[in-house]
């Protein structure tokens, strides 16, 4: 039986003249060709791609239509389905605090998310189209590196390196990458996960720093306990050798020249005794006690101890220290550790030439900046320290010395204590010509 077409189209598209309007169409152009909602027999309705052709007789009039109809229903629902996966794949991309980047073979970047625009500081304009070894600090080797991994491997995981952010900072982070492929498992480009390290890498830095600090101190508080058992056992035979000396001195007649000798032994025998009782206050202490003080006490305290170490190396001391200076609000055995070590370093220094060796130890007070500093210098003509390591010395756990001389502690220690009585360390150096330390620390406003 013979039906009209229309009975497939809706109702509402046939009140609309819809077929008018297609066969208007094909008489006009011989073709139409459309997307439109059918009607099936049981009356449910399905997305359709039609295509009407003109039947033309002999003469050339058209006599009558062809029509093609296609079922779009499972080409919609396929479209929708990745639609809806490439939403879902945008919108887990966009909420991903992780940096996301895809490049051609080439290495151009073709799509970044939201977290690598934020860890870089880049818009996603200003990076679509660029190289991917633009961000990297080694550049394009370390692009050529990832790349050789990837084609060997297929994938790269947990790949350690640094980025640079549009504002210069070096972020460090660790990079996941693996080889992009279309459809027919052909290579297309590469994929990438950068996750920022730099936050837990300072705070690996602090917490090492910090527990370095924490053995330091526990060996410092048993170096006091040993220093406090020596000094006690000192005592006593000094104390008995003094008064032997007395009686000795009491016995000898007016020109013995015995005399003289025994008063170099008494001053030896001061020293020794000077020395003792400072080793005992230097192990009293347990916590930082910050009060007035005059910096050349601990400088002179620091001397008492190191000054002979310094004559047995054969080195030349010269101290200028400036009487009259303000005082400093600190905690004078804090400051004369730091001294110890200054000089200590020095003196390590010195050994490593031949010929004149000299050591100056001065104190003076500064004007920088509106603010008065009262300054300790620790000048050597040593050998140097390299400009290239320079900027690495008050890092923790950096040496310049063989194994077993050094743990690179003790210039981090001495930075940390300086700061926290509030001033400042600096360190100037020539190669060749010797190394100045200088300890800044700020003079108490006068009272008077």
């Amino acid at each position: 039986r013979k039906e009209n077409i229309g009975i497939t189209i809706p109702a509402e598209e046939r009140e609309r003249g819809i077929q008018r309007q297609i066969a208007a169409r094909t008489r006009a152009e011989g073709l139409c060709e459309l997307e439109m909602e059918r009607v099936r027999k049981d009356g449910s309705r399905f997305p359709a791609h039609s295509v009407v052709t003109a039947m033309v007789d002999p003469e050339g009039r058209v006599s009558g239509f062809v029509e093609i109809v296609r079922d779009l229903t499972r080409r919609r629902l396929l479209e929708r389905q990745l639609r809806e996966t490439k939403e879902f794949l945008e919108n887990v991309m966009a909420s991903s605090v992780d940096g996301i980047v895809t490049t051609d073979l080439k290495g151009h970047i073709t799509f970044l998310n939201r977290g690598m625009e934020e860890m870089l500081g880049y818009a996603r304009e200003e990076l679509l189209g660029t190289h991917i070894s633009r961000l990297y600090v080694k550049g394009i080797q370390e692009a050529r590196q990832i790349m050789e991994v990837l084609r060997a491997r297929q994938r790269v995981e947990n790949y350690e390196m640094q980025i640079l952010r549009k504002d210069q900072e070096v972020l460090s982070i660790i990079n996941s990458a693996s080889l992009l492929r279309d459809g027919e498992g052909n290579v297309i480009g590469t994929v990438g996960v950068f996750k920022d390290l730099t936050q837990q890498k300072r705070l690996e830095a602090k917490l090492k720093e910090t527990q370095a600090h924490l053995v330091e101190a526990s060996k410092l508080r048993a170096l006091g306990e040993l220093v406090a058992g020596v000094a006690h056992e000192l005592n006593n035979p000094l104390m008995a050798s003094q008064t032997i000396l007395h009686v000795i001195e009491g016995e000898l007649h007016q020109d013995c020249p015995n005399k003289d000798r025994l008063q170099v032994i008494r001053r030896c025998n001061e020293r020794i005794a000077r020395i003792v009782d400072h080793l005992r206050e230097f192990s009293r202490q347990d916590r930082p006690e910050l009060r007035p003080l005059d910096v050349n006490v601990p400088v002179d305290n620091a001397l008492l101890i190191t000054e002979q170490q310094l004559l047995d190396h054969q080195i030349h001391l010269e101290r200028r220290l400036a009487q009259g200076l303000p005082p400093v609000m600190a905690d004078p055995n804090q400051l004369e550790q730091v001294f110890l070590n200054l000089i200590s370093n020095a003196r390590d220094a010195l050994d490593e030439k031949e010929g004149n060796k000299e050591l100056l130890i001065q104190t003076l007070l500064e004007q920088r900046a509106g603010h008065r500093w009262v300054v300790v210098t620790v000048k050597d003509t040593g050998p140097g320290i390299p400009p290239e390591i320079l900027d690495k010395v008050m890092e923790p756990f950096f040496t310049t010395k063989p194994v077993g001389r050094g743990t690179g502690l003790g210039l981090s220690l001495c930075f940390k204590i300086v700061e926290d009585h509030g001033g400042m360390l600096e360190i100037n150096s020539q190669v060749g010509l010797g190394t100045e330390v200088r300890v800044l620390l700020p003079a108490m406003m006068s009272t008077g």
